[in-house]
């Protein structure tokens, strides 16, 4: 047995040092294979996020102006747009709804710039601003600008309000000329001339006014714009409104030669340069102060960039260019091209992964094994179109693969370890596992186990563990069968007991039958001319004739002898009702004297009703009567009992027919009144049920109007 599990075992260790072997080979080449086209499908990707990110929200794109958009640090100077996004926020059409609270605007992602004046660096304080021009446009030259930043409260010029009582944005240009430029916020001219009244409703929304300086004469011609305040939407937002200044500034003001305006459309806006100064009222106190300063040569942080795109999404580092033009073949240098610092990308997974890549490349590489570049190209079209690549240096081996391929190296080393233990380890596992068929053969187990129990190692331990076992299965059986024995006890036990109650129970029942059935036919004798008293008797008769049979109560009121025919249900209910007028009880019927037939036992009938009767009198309100109605259809007939009282409850309705159910307190109250009624109407073929009214209760017995063979 030893010889053939250690040729077994060496066999099975060859053989699976030559699984891992091919296994190694065929993972690493498929590992490469499938990352190309990994890796290819993650540039495609990678690409098409950066080409879509370039879009800005009103379709234009960056590559419209690469030159512009390309750093995500920028001057704060004018870029070049397809279109204009000057516009009023005020104007003749939408004064009678507009309120600055639904003005919704927001400068085009990418024109605009964020700075940070940090002047205070408790309180720095932000402004989002954007100078655009539209090089080819034909109403003129003009410069575009857009300036939003936080307010505790725009404070409006008026005439004759000194400089420091009201806010401004002072904004310094420079071109081929320089010059400053105060904006003013003033109450629009249309509000006052059309809604002088409802000044109240545009108090968030501004003219704006632009001044020479600080000289507030003659206003400038040249500059025009609009400013509304708004509370941001953003829950985290600071407290207080932002104010948004949307304008438009002549280029004139700075460009005023001839050379200039020939030049303007091929690029000489881009001389253009701004500085800005926000005064405004603090958050305490009533005079202006300077809050916000973005100087010339401040670099803002663009929202939108080519440089801030490609980091966002070319997560592989890969080398990105742009070319303009479709043609595949690079006849010319990139317009732009991915920051070479980017393109080196360390190993993620640490040092074991910089340790596999290296050692896994050094042993491929005397195999002569290369790799080629991949690459993903993509063309976009529009006003400018380009061609985009993206290249990824090749990699010998994936990260994957030189990880597994190191990892399955030590596994296959491991498993040399291993079966090397393992031949040694046989020996001792033989010599226990004859112990252990002769501890099976031999009727005492735990001694046999015993010599091994004291042993060291994993032999003596499972030495130890056999005999723990062996003692605990020995206990555990005879605990069961002690349990068995004394459940099976118990059991017979009860039955005795039960058989015990089920003879004196029904040997009672008999007794009392007995004693109750003898004088009660004497009665029967002596009252026979009397139909009233013979009936209660005869009702007698049947309950003692069950209950004599019966072996329960409730199978006594089941049992009952019941001889259902067809008679006259309507003479019936007459004749009940007048009965128990004569007995002092309320009641009327309410149906024809004659002429309904039924199939019914007159004493099982009139014991249901009794019953329901009892019922309804013990819950009517006092004074009130109880009516008796008869309707029939063309297969039943309906015999209603309806009482003014309280109502059932609507989850006892079908409960209160049930053996034993009732919902008063007491020991006169079994609830064996409605059982019996209803064993009553099922043992003569028809239904009783209940159900409430607006001002009381209402049983209804439903009876067969032909016999079931007729």
């Amino acid at each position: 047995m030893q010889r053939d599990l250690t040729i077994a075992s060496a066999i099975a260790g060859l053989g699976v040092s030559a699984l891992i072997g091919a296994s190694l080979y065929d993972f690493v080449k498929t590992a490469v294979a499938k990352d190309e086209k990994v890796q290819e499908s993650t540039l495609k990707g990678e690409l098409a996020l950066f080409l879509l990110a370039l879009r800005d929200d009103d379709g234009s794109s960056l590559l419209d102006n690469v030159s512009d958009f390309a750093s995500a640090k920028r001057d704060l100077g004018a870029v070049a747009m397809r279109k204009s996004f000057y516009t009023y926020f005020l104007t003749q059409e939408n004064a009678k709804q507009v309120a600055a609270k639904g003005i919704s605007w927001e400068p085009p992602k990418s024109c605009a710039l964020d700075f940070i004046d940090q002047s205070v660096p408790t309180e720095p304080r932000s402004i989002r601003t954007c100078f655009a021009v539209v090089p080819d446009e034909p109403i003129g030259r003009y410069i575009y600008f857009s300036i939003s930043y936080p307010t505790n409260g725009i404070a409006r010029h008026r005439a004759g309000l000194a400089l420091n009582r009201s806010s401004s944005v002072l904004l310094r240009l420079k071109g081929e000329n320089t010059a400053s430029v105060r904006l003013m916020f003033e109450e629009p001219t249309l509000v006052q001339k059309r809604y002088p009244s409802q000044l109240w409703r545009f108090s968030n929304v501004h003219e704006l006014t632009a001044y020479s300086s600080d000289q507030l004469t003659a206003p400038l011609r040249s500059v025009k714009g609009q400013a509304f305040e708004k509370r941001p939407e953003a829950a985290d937002a600071v407290t207080g409104n932002v104010v948004t200044l949307l304008g438009r500034i002549d280029a004139q003001l700075v460009f005023s030669s001839q050379a200039s305006i020939d030049a303007w459309a091929k690029g000489r806006f881009r001389d253009f340069r701004a500085s800005i100064e926000v005064s405004d009222l603090p958050a305490s106190g009533a005079a202006v102060q300077k809050q916000i300063v973005v100087p010339f040569g401040a670099k803002g942080t663009a929202l939108q960039s080519l440089e801030q795109a490609y980091y966002t999404f070319v997560q592989s580092h890969a080398k990105l260019e742009l070319f303009e033009g479709l043609q595949r073949a690079r006849s010319g240098p990139s317009v732009w091209q991915s920051p070479s610092a980017a393109a080196t990308q360390e190993p993620a997974g640490g040092r074991f992964q910089a340790f596999s890549n290296r050692w896994a490349n050094t042993l491929v590489k005397k195999f002569d094994y290369q790799r080629g570049t991949v690459v993903a190209e993509q063309s976009i079209l529009g006003a400018r179109p380009h061609r985009a690549t993206l290249t990824a240096e090749p990699v010998l081996l994936p990260d994957l693969a030189a990880r597994a391929f190191l990892g399955l190296l030590g596994a296959l080393l491991g498993i040399v370890l291993i079966g090397s233990l393992w031949f040694f380890a046989l020996r001792q596992l033989n010599v226990m596992a004859r112990g252990a068929l002769r501890s099976a053969r031999q009727p005492s187990l735990a001694q046999d186990m015993d010599r091994y129990a004291r042993r060291r190692g994993e032999i003596g331990s499972l030495g130890r563990t056999f005999e723990l076992l062996i003692r605990r299965f020995r206990s555990r059986n005879a605990t069961i069968i002690r349990n068995a024995r004394r459940l099976d006890a118990q059991r017979q036990e009860r039955l005795r007991f039960a058989d015990e109650q089920y003879k004196a129970r029904h040997d009672v029942l008999r007794a009392i039958g007995h004693e109750i059935r003898n004088p009660l036919q004497s009665l029967l004798t002596r009252t026979g001319q009397d139909p009233t008293v013979r009936l209660e008797l005869e009702k007698m008769g049947r309950a003692v004739e069950a209950l004599y049979a019966a072996t329960s109560v409730e199978a006594g009121l089941k049992d009952r002898r019941v001889s259902a025919k067809l008679a006259d249900a309507a003479e019936f209910m007459q004749r009940l009702a007048a009965n128990l007028r004569d007995q002092g009880i309320p009641i009327e019927y309410h149906g024809p004297a004659k002429g309904v037939s039924a199939v019914f036992d007159n004493i099982a009938l009139d014991d249901a009703l009794g019953s329901v009767l009892d019922n309804a009198q013990r819950f009517m309100t006092p004074g009130s009567t109880i009516e008796l109605d008869l309707a029939q259809t063309e297969v039943v007939v309906h015999l209603k009992i309806r009482n003014v009282g309280p109502q059932i409850a609507e989850d006892d309705l079908g409960a209160i027919f049930d053996f034993g159910f009732s919902t008063q307190l007491g020991s006169e109250h079994m609830g064996l009144g409605l059982f019996s009624a209803r064993v009553s109407v099922l043992r003569m073929g028809g239904t009783i049920s209940a159900a409430n009214m607006l001002d009381g209760v209402m049983f209804i017995i439903a009876l067969q109007r032909h016999a079931p063979d007729a």
